[in-house]
């Protein structure tokens, strides 16, 4: 958290996560893995990530354009940290409002409980910066279907 009022709320959970996976990663797994399995593991989430978008292509297309009539894009771009620690950019749907860390700051400023929340646990358990449809997104775990894409990069993997 910085010095001033409203707090470091973009960079301070993925200054934590980055410095746990590099202290992860530059440990060994002690797994030794086939190269074999890992070109059979590659293989099958490259034919589930088609097989995903295929499917869903309809449903992805739908809720595409239904968060594009709110006049912004409807893929929000993440970052994570993936294998061996190199970042990458996870793939949603969008669910939150324009503004949404101007929007969290501001009611943190102002709301002690959910700031306490915020503090303890990274989330609000009635956070206004949902939209309607991203409430519904999130429930059903749609917001993560554009993830297909990330595995079918080799950014990510089925499990």
């Amino acid at each position: 958290m910085s010095n001033n009022t409203t707090p470091d709320i973009v960079t301070s959970s993925f200054e934590q996560q980055d410095r746990a996976s590099h202290r992860s990663s530059s440990k060994k797994s002690g797994r030794n893995v086939c190269p074999a399995t890992s070109k059979l593991k590659r293989q099958i989430d490259i034919l589930g990530a088609v097989v995903g978008i295929v499917l869903f292509a309809p449903l992805m297309i739908g809720i595409g354009l239904a968060i594009m009539t709110q006049g912004r894009s409807a893929i929000y771009q993440h970052r994570r940290i993936g294998r061996n620690g190199h970042p990458f950019h996870c793939l949603k749907f969008r669910t939150m409002v324009p503004d949404a860390n101007k929007k969290l700051a501001e009611l943190l400023a102002t709301d002690p409980a959910a700031r306490r929340q915020w503090e303890s646990a990274q989330k609000l358990i009635s956070d206004p910066r949902i939209t309607a449809l991203g409430k519904f997104l999130r429930l059903t775990s749609l917001d993560e279907l554009p993830q297909f894409f990330n595995v079918l990069k080799g950014e990510m993997s089925l499990i």
